[in-house]
């Protein structure tokens, strides 16, 4: 379990059970794919590196994305004023609970899940220089 800020707010993660690991990891598995040979996406700049890794993306059935976001998110809550922790994730309107929660952060808030989770499967995928995501 760990802490992290996106746009202000702190978040924790809690740990995914390993089925659900193996879920999101097979579904990521021709993102990860494309991001398997590290020296040519290092020697790649901007759109470059990005159009294998984007093609991976916009290939993933609707119901793999949800279940990726809907399974990273459901694994985070968000503090509140006061100290106290809520989910991010709501199941039943499957979408997240706060309105602030847009696309940008949802894909940060998922990395910071997946790179927890299954974060010693993949030792060597490159990372940002922020550090939060690949590339």
């Amino acid at each position: 379990m760990s802490e992290f800020t996106v746009r202000g707010h702190t978040y924790k993660t809690r740990r995914l059970p390993a089925m659900e690991q193996f879920h999101v990891m097979r579904r990521l598995a021709p993102i990860i794919n494309h991001l398997g040979d590290l020296s040519s996406l290092q020697s790649a700049t901007g759109l470059d590196a990005l159009g294998p890794v984007a093609q991976a993306i916009a290939n993933l059935p609707d119901d793999h994305c949800n279940f990726i976001f809907a399974t990273c998110l459901g694994a985070c809550d968000r503090r509140q004023e006061g100290g106290s922790w809520a989910p991010v994730w709501s199941k039943g309107a499957k979408g997240p609970m706060f309105e602030d929660i847009d696309l940008l952060a949802m894909l940060e808030i998922t990395m910071r899940v997946i790179q927890e989770a299954l974060g010693d499967f993949f030792p060597d995928l490159p990372l940002g220089s922020s550090g939060r995501g690949p590339l």
